[in-house]
């Protein structure tokens, strides 16, 4: 029997003896269909969750996209489910003088040098509405990245994140270099409209694990930024699909410094096993902060968005359990 599966039937095991007590925390799934990214955003008092929506399937490997899907809580443990949105691919949403931005990746049947960053937006955030004919916002630069990638002949600019900085917005998002790595990119726009690339932040060389160079999508490249400051640090979450387990890594400048010594798997399963989670956010609330993220349910055959009270000891986050 391999680790792997030692790994599972443990898991197992434990959602059997914990389900009751685990669901009764602050979660979030929507019945018949998945999560994977997603994202937050309060209006009223009211959170608003936006997120990856497909149906589930008996595999893994047949599960297929469908659309962003859309609920609404003001305690993470009673949601509202609204009707989905007709886009696809990892949403963000952002508010800017009273509308609300929703930035998407374009979806995979494109032609190439039209698979890019999208927007919608809408005033309530239940009616989008695409911006502009061609829905596109920006083409990241061939400057830093690969427009084109081995046989899957597609980008790989997808999962936003966005902050305020100095007046202006900073958008990160995952790319691949022109040196074949998975990076963490950076642009910058005063407007969201219109946008300028720095250049990636963070490369992914993984040479000692022979997982330096990728040719196509998917495992190993980078995913899910979340950046976010506390007192003089700043600090980023990644997805990393090599192993697949989200990292945290700290920096005391936006846009450089980061690198895997200043970094640590973050680990957030209280049973001490590495349960497959991707696409951490961190939301404050009146009740403090918490990490979210989804994991596949090994009973439920599904993905589950979770959310975990943390706690900060100096730039380390700690789950409260």
């Amino acid at each position: 029997m391999t680790k792997l599966n030692k790994i599972n039937m443990n898991y197992e095991r434990y959602n059997k003896m914990h389900k009751k007590e685990e669901l009764e925390g602050r979660h979030f799934k929507e019945p018949g269909f998945y999560i994977r990214d997603h994202c937050f955003i309060t209006k009223n008092g009211e959170y608003h969750l936006f997120y990856i929506r497909g149906k589930n399937e008996k595999s893994f490997s047949l599960q297929k996209d469908l659309n962003v899907g859309h609920a609404s809580t003001f305690d993470f443990k009673y949601w509202k489910i609204h009707r989905p949105i007709n886009v696809c691919g990892s949403p963000y949403v952002i508010e800017f003088h009273k509308k609300f931005y929703m930035f998407t990746p374009c979806v995979s049947d494109l032609p190439v040098k039209e698979r890019s960053i999208v927007l919608h937006w809408s005033e309530d955030l239940f009616n989008w509405e695409p911006y502009l004919k061609t829905k596109i916002i920006h083409y990241p630069s061939s400057k830093f990245y690969l427009h084109d990638i081995g046989k899957e002949k597609g980008t790989h600019y997808r999962d936003f994140h966005i902050i305020k900085y100095k007046r202006k917005f900073v958008m990160f998002y995952t790319a691949m270099t022109k040196k074949h790595l998975g990076c963490v990119a950076a642009a910058i726009s005063s407007d969201l409209l219109k946008w300028r690339d720095i250049g990636p932040i963070l490369a992914v060389d993984k040479s000692f694990l022979g997982l330096s160079q990728w040719d196509t999508l998917g495992y190993g490249v980078p995913e899910s930024p979340f950046v976010l400051k506390r007192g003089n640090y700043w600090h980023l979450f990644i997805t990393d699909n090599s192993v697949p387990q989200v990292c945290h890594f700290w920096s005391k400048r936006l846009f450089s410094d980061w690198n895997f010594k200043n970094g640590h798997k973050l680990f957030v399963a209280p049973n001490g096993y590495q349960v497959p989670m991707a696409a951490t956010e961190i939301i404050k609330t009146k009740d403090g902060e918490f990490l979210s993220y989804y994991y596949y349910d090994l009973e439920e055959h599904t993905n589950i968005l979770k959310l975990e009270k943390i706690i900060w000891d100096g730039k380390i986050p700690l789950i409260v359990w």
